[in-house]
């Protein structure tokens, strides 16, 4: 589901947890899920191996997608190794639910 409305980060946070808790599996946490940040969704699923994200977003600056994958990060999602990396108009954040030999984290 992909959300292009202006939210603050606190609002766009409790959005990907309410996308979260809508598609999760009663034994799944938060680390379960991978987030990230890109500058291109479609070329970064084809890279990952998911089909469908269960959530993204589209930020006014990269400064603002960094600060949002920090805080899901804090929140106990799988950032991977490159929490905070990116390209200048990295604006995209995103969630996919991890699965064993088929995503790549």
């Amino acid at each position: 589901m992909f959300k292009n409305a202006i939210m603050t980060i606190e609002e766009t946070i409790q959005w990907f947890n309410t996308r979260f808790e809508q598609e999760r599996f009663w034994y799944e946490r938060p680390a379960n899920f991978y987030c990230g940040i890109t500058n291109d969704l479609e070329t970064r699923k084809q890279q990952h191996h998911v089909d469908d994200l269960t959530a993204s977003v589209k930020c006014d600056s990269f400064d603002t997608a960094r600060q949002i994958e920090q805080l899901l990060h804090e929140a106990g999602y799988d950032t991977g190794k490159q929490l905070g990396h990116g390209q200048e108009d990295s604006i995209f954040v995103y969630m996919y639910r991890k699965i064993k030999g088929q995503t790549i984290e």
